[in-house]
């Protein structure tokens, strides 16, 4: 029998929105970048944010941004978003069917 722990974890790339209002903040924050030799992940996400809306979630990592892709961006560069922004992310799952964590912990 197969258990969770046996089984690789799946990774899942899908494509999200988010276009804000003029006053109105993307609902998620970011860690990581180049400069820790990582990339870039959701490090929270508002509750009731777009970003929830849309299906954002910690420890997703953020594959690319418009038309950027994130794999070798510094956070500085990462934090800089228009007001349209097309995020593509990826979310890690186990056999299970629980998400796994993929924000590791060695950056600022």
């Amino acid at each position: 029998q197969m258990t969770a722990r046996d089984a690789s974890p799946v990774a899942v790339v899908t494509s999200v929105e988010l276009v804000r209002g003029s006053n109105e903040g993307l609902g998620f924050s970011i860690r990581g970048g180049s400069e820790h030799g990582v990339g870039i992940y959701v490090s929270l996400v508002e509750p009731g944010s777009l970003a929830e809306k849309q299906g954002l979630r910690i420890g997703d990592q953020i594959m690319k941004v418009n038309d950027k892709v994130f794999e070798k961006v510094t956070h500085a560069e990462a934090v800089k978003v228009r007001q349209r922004v097309s995020v593509c992310k990826r979310q890690l799952w186990n056999a299970a069917g629980a998400m796994c964590c993929i924000c590791p912990n060695r950056y600022g």
